[in-house]
């Protein structure tokens, strides 16, 4: 019997295939010289005071991805705008969850505000589990995290994939990349930290055609496109503005790959 679909998509896995590979390699040894060399192949020139308490996250045999938690104000703005999400998932609910979930879809005011003062309860107590009939967003996972005293880079790996994700299970316009930076973005300013945030995308030169293309190179520099994935800034421009700068570009795999060719990148798994 031939494998699956997923199964062949499995095989090339860009955080396996890719990401795990050059991240073992950097954090391996003389990491502040490997990352520096990352960091330039990445474009950046500014000093980011990196040194060796500074976190790196990434998909690792030590190390696991950050989880950046969805911002409140989202959270809030999805149980308020039931009737605007998608009701698809629906059938994979447990029945209590199910019937909740209708009536937000409905706007059934006592059940909203009920939501909202879980989901006030839920990051009071810790925001420990993501299986609730109020969340609607789970955490974000960028394939790359790179925390200095300085900076914060947030990195988003495609290999084998079609197209880039444009939404989530419950709201189809929630663009993958913007959700990291708006993740990002939120828990930097309510801990104070007021570092820059830089983020990219690292892609296959064949991922780079068509609405990629377009996604890529015009939508997230288009303050439209950030509207639509953050609603509840829709009308806080400066917030978006300040949003959007923190997408840098993309980079090619193929390019990465020539720059650091000591590494073993292995085709499939």
């Amino acid at each position: 019997m031939g494998a699956s679909k997923n199964d062949k998509r499995r095989q090339y896995d860009s955080s396996k295939t890719r990401v795990k590979p050059l991240m073992d390699w950097i954090c391996e040894s003389e990491t502040i010289k490997r990352l520096q060399r990352f960091l330039d192949m990445l474009g950046i020139k500014e000093d980011i005071k990196y040194h060796e308490n500074s976190e790196i996250c990434y998909g690792g045999e030590k190390k696991k991805e950050k989880s950046l938690l969805p911002p409140m104000e989202h959270l809030y703005w999805l149980v308020e705008n039931g009737d605007k999400l998608s009701i698809k998932a629906l059938n994979a609910c447990s029945e209590e969850t199910k019937k909740k979930r209708l009536e937000i879809a409905s706007k059934c005011k006592n059940t909203i505000t009920e939501a909202k003062n879980q989901i006030n309860n839920w990051f009071e107590d810790g925001a420990k589990s993501y299986g609730k009939w109020f969340l609607f967003e789970s955490a974000s996972r960028p394939d790359i995290y790179i925390e200095t005293d300085s900076h914060i880079i947030v990195i988003e790996a495609k290999r084998t994939e079609k197209s880039v994700t444009k939404g989530t299970t419950w709201l189809e316009t929630r663009d993958q990349m913007i959700r990291h930076i708006n993740c990002t973005y939120e828990a930097n300013k309510s801990n104070g930290k007021n570092k820059k945030i830089l983020a990219y995308y690292i892609v296959n030169k064949e991922f780079v055609n068509g609405n990629n293309a377009k996604i890529l190179c015009e939508d997230l520099y288009d303050i439209e496109y950030y509207r639509k994935s953050i609603p509840y800034l829709k009308d806080n421009e400066s917030a978006l503005n300040e949003i959007m700068n923190c997408y840098q570009k993309y980079i090619i795999w193929e390019d990465v790959m020539a720059c650091f060719n000591k590494v073993d990148f292995p085709d499939k798994i």
